[in-house]
């Protein structure tokens, strides 16, 4: 009765070993999730602050035109003689050629 009792009591011992194990890898998996969890959490919010500072620094750093300096510019070419446009040259329109043969700009002789 004493070797029953002894192999009845190792086997509850590897019984509770067996059950403690598994506890442990149960907990363990828990933990594993809950860390992946958090780490994709973190992730997301990482990735959402690097758009919202890369979106302030492009706002920042957008060119804004020199409007003084294209005044300037435009007010020293009339000074100096050069008045150009897109449409006509730096020594402006020739007004003979847009007469069309008319010599009055109302179309009279």
């Amino acid at each position: 009765m004493g070797m029953v009792a002894g192999l009845l009591g190792g086997a509850g011992l590897i019984g509770a070993s067996i059950y403690q194990g598994q506890l442990s890898k149960q907990a363990a998996r828990r933990s594993a999730r809950a860390t992946e969890r958090a780490q994709g959490v973190a992730q997301a919010r990482m990735i959402r602050e690097e758009r919202r500072t890369s979106q302030e620094s492009r706002r920042l750093n957008r060119r804004q035109p020199d409007i003084m300096g294209i005044l300037d510019r435009e007010r020293g070419g009339s000074r100096r003689g050069i008045a150009s446009t897109l449409r006509s040259a730096a020594g402006g329109v020739n007004i003979e050629g847009l007469s069309l043969g008319k010599t009055s700009l109302l179309g009279g002789a």
